[in-house]
């Protein structure tokens, strides 16, 4: 497992401008990656943002499909919209990720996505290479909304702004999607937050405006926020930043009520600025909505149906090995017949020396694939334990269809030469050493 993470190390992808330049023709320079974001952001000889390159790996590493992680390569529009996604490099099964490459409609589907206002991926699994879909799906989508790629606000948060809001604040800590200001005292004095990148997309009068939220020690309530950067009429931004009424329009209000927050029809001091107060309200209202919908996901992570279903032939594998339906001619023919049709070709998950081999390298998909990791434990476990092969037997729909041909053709034998069975006998040998 060690040397698999080193070899991953030493051909991680490099991406350079050459590299931008096939995706942005009119590139002419390209940053080095945010060291807690990992977006490459490229511009053009007016140093305008055209857009930004991210890699899933190693921020996504985690994320198995069937046999190991996938590398991909995001391109991002300057809103932070998928404009293309391509896989780099896979530690899944060869033939799984070749089915992905080759998929007309899978990753090209993915063009236009934006995870932080729809978490539903627009594509649907690739047939035959199912876990490895799910894992490339979970991959972007954990990317890009857990990175927080902004390419129009990619400035990070100064400690001299968060001195605007929190006076005594001495450094500031990284977590997730926020800041955690901390005193000298290494007391935690509240938590910062941006609006972006869903402010990104959030237009007042001529562009978006990034807003800083900070919330008190408990992450409860807010108790103060600021304007940043901005792509707006400055002397608009101006009234919006004075106005007493804005501020008071956030303070005091959870993540929450924010995220379900609606602007007012009227506010003080922002007179022939509405546009732009709208904006600051709704880039700060997409921002919480998008963490409350991201929050929710994560809590309600439930085993998928495939896995279900693999959980209760693993129950009944074990049912018909160590009762006597295993005696029985006509309980056995249905259930190998069950296999063959269930496991064999509805569910498809079975176990391989490749599966074996991937999660050793990169560890066991036990989220993305309970049910199978259920299934590899059943299999070493049990014999070790019993001395039942009741996977090849009684869940290996191979096995189902070997014992049902045996039936089948249990009078006809066939007779080798004797020099040729010497010869194939020496074949499990040589294979051995090989």
């Amino acid at each position: 497992h060690q040397q698999a993470q080193w070899l991953a190390e030493q051909e991680a992808p490099v991406i350079s401008l050459r590299q931008a330049g096939r995706f942005f023709p009119e590139a002419r320079r390209i940053t080095e990656p945010d060291p807690r974001r990992g977006v490459h952001v490229v511009s053009d000889s007016p140093d305008d943002t055209l857009g930004g390159l991210m890699t899933t790996a190693p921020w996504m590493d985690h994320i198995v499909g069937y046999s190991g992680p996938n590398s991909l390569l995001i391109v991002l529009d300057p809103d932070g919209v998928i404009l293309r996604v391509e896989m780099l490099a896979s530690g899944d099964t060869r033939e799984h990720a070749d089915m992905i490459r080759n998929s007309p409609n899978f990753l090209p589907g993915l063009t236009g996505w934006d995870p932080s206002e729809n978490p539903a991926p627009p594509v649907a699994a690739v047939s035959g290479a199912t876990l490895t879909s799910f894992a490339v799906l979970e991959s972007v989508q954990q990317r890009l909304t857990g990175a927080n790629p902004s390419l129009r606000f990619p400035d990070p948060v100064t400690l001299e702004e968060i001195r605007t809001l929190f006076p005594t604040a001495h450094h500031l800590k990284r977590e997730a999607n926020r800041l955690i200001v901390v005193d000298t005292s290494g007391s935690v004095l509240g938590f910062a937050i941006r609006s972006s990148p869903q402010a990104d997309n959030v237009s007042g009068y001529q562009g978006p405006t990034e807003c800083l939220i900070a919330l008190g020690p408990d992450g409860g309530a807010v108790i103060g926020s600021l304007i940043r950067k901005t792509y707006d009429t400055p002397s608009y931004v101006d009234k919006v930043r004075e106005a007493e009424s804005v501020k008071r329009l956030f303070e005091g209000r959870t993540l929450e009520e924010l995220s379900t927050l609606e602007y007012p029809e009227k506010l003080e001091g922002v007179s022939r600025s509405t546009m732009t107060a709208q904006a600051v309200v709704g880039g700060v209202q997409r921002r919480f909505a998008a963490e409350m919908n991201t929050d929710t996901n994560a809590a309600q992570w439930k085993p998928k149906n495939r896995d279900i279903g693999l959980v209760c032939v693993i129950g009944a594998g074990l049912a018909i090995a160590f009762t006597r339906l295993r005696g029985r001619r006509w309980a056995r023919i249905v259930w190998q017949l069950f296999l063959v049709g269930y496991v064999g070709v509805i569910n498809k998950d079975m176990l391989s020396l490749s599966l074996l081999g991937g999660w050793a390298a990169n560890g066991a998909a036990l989220k993305a694939a309970p049910g199978l990791a259920l299934l590899a434990a059943a299999a070493l476990l049990i014999p070790w334990t019993t001395r039942r092969n009741v996977y090849c037997h009684q869940i290996c729909p191979h096995g189902a269809a070997q014992q049902l041909l045996g039936v089948a053709f249990k009078r006809r034998r066939l007779s080798l030469p004797a020099g040729l069975q010497r010869w194939l006998e020496r074949i499990p040998v040589t294979l051995l050493a090989l």
